[in-house]
């Protein structure tokens, strides 16, 4: 493998028969595509804390058996389907965290806001 170094102010590719022209200053540097996260207001991030102003919905992990550890770092939204007398755990808890807790029961199941 050979190394060293190339010039160029120019970038050409093929895009599908046709080349395809960028000025070597127009690609973004890394700093730059950091910089986009706070570009889009409405795009949620996932390293700060916010506040969101309309409703925000993820999927149920449903669990079954007779014990249960609920990661709130996984998840925040469970279905329990217990096989007889259970125990719950709760693990990474955070100060004002939500969730909903229900028990699959027949012939329906309910949801209940975790305290």
């Amino acid at each position: 493998m050979a190394y060293g170094k190339i010039k160029a102010d120019t970038l050409t590719w093929d895009n599908a028969g046709t080349d395809t022209d960028i000025s070597i200053s127009g690609i973004p540097t890394a700093s730059d595509l950091a910089g986009k996260q706070d570009a889009d207001p409405d795009t949620a991030k996932t390293d700060v804390n916010q506040t969101f102003t309309a409703a925000q919905r993820g999927d149920i992990t449903e669990l079954s058996g007779t014990s249960f550890t609920l990661d709130l770092n996984a998840s925040n939204n469970f279905k329990l389907s217990p096989s007889g007398t259970f125990t719950v755990a709760l693990s990474n808890l955070a100060a004002a965290a939500e969730g909903r807790l229900g028990k699959a029961h027949k012939p329906a199941a309910i949801l209940r806001p975790l305290p």
